[in-house]
């Protein structure tokens, strides 16, 4: 019972800080699963996309009735995405838990800089247009290894996602947050549902996760919305680096 009440609540916070910054809350599930309730690494993997699921399907039917998400934007880059994310789960299954560790770690520090060291926070709401061509290559090769990385790793894949909007093709940090979560739900259901046929997902802890991290996002994605531009990528920023550094010092055994 503790475990499925714990499970429930980390959640329902990923579910809450996930859809307000734009990310599937893996970033948060995976180390609390691994580091506190002794999950395996494909175990936990397996359940935090379940999870994301719930948290994507429901933050973006919000931000979709207030008109933020880019479709074509969203539409173009998930096609990358979900190539990697149906690629992904046969790589991680046959890796070892150490490597998807310093893996998850790594990603999520880099990505931790370049958020925090990014462009000036445009504070309107209107997509940017006009890309180059080379801008959309690299956020194509960008969406390929972020759904590859997601897959494998147990996020969402938003912690690459909003950065390659936000950092690559110059758009706004809200519409960049609300898209991703569009992508997000397209690319957790795939993945996970890979993990569901290789049965690493068990009913009763499967419930459990969707049932927080939905009721979770119905929070945070309202509460997103009232949060400024640079409120949202200085506080996805330290989050992440909190999370990164645990991990990676999980996977040198540093830490237990």
């Amino acid at each position: 019972v503790f475990k499925h009440l714990f499970i429930l609540l980390t959640t329902f916070t990923a579910g809450f800080l996930g859809s307000m910054l734009g990310v599937g809350g893996g970033f948060l599930i995976v180390p609390i699963l691994v580091l506190l309730l002794r999950i395996p690494m494909h175990q936990a993997v397996a359940l935090s996309l379940v999870a994301i699921s719930g948290t994507a399907v429901s933050s973006s039917t919000i931000y979709i009735s207030r008109r933020l998400v880019d479709f074509k934007t969203g539409v173009i880059l998930e096609s990358a995405t979900l190539l990697g994310a149906i690629i992904g789960p046969s790589i991680a299954l046959k890796l070892e838990p150490e490597v998807l560790e310093f893996i998850f770690g790594s990603v999520l520090l880099y990505v931790t800089y370049r958020m925090w060291v990014g462009r000036e926070d445009r504070e309107d709401d209107k997509p940017v247009r006009g890309m180059g061509h080379l801008r959309w290559i690299a956020s194509l090769l960008g969406a390929f290894s972020a759904g590859l990385i997601a897959s494998m790793i147990g996020i969402g894949g938003g912690t690459l996602k909003v950065p390659i909007m936000y950092l690559i093709l110059g758009v706004p940090m809200r519409i960049a947050v609300a898209t991703s979560q569009f992508m997000i739900s397209l690319t957790s259901v795939t993945s996970s549902s890979i993990y569901i046929l290789n049965g690493l997902v068990e009913l009763d802890m499967g419930l459990a996760a969707i049932g927080g991290s939905i009721s979770g996002a119905q929070l945070g994605s309202r509460m997103g919305l009232r949060l400024k531009v640079h409120q949202i990528r200085r506080l996805f920023s330290i989050i992440l680096a909190f999370f990164s550094t645990a991990m990676i010092l999980k996977s040198i055994h540093i830490i237990s």
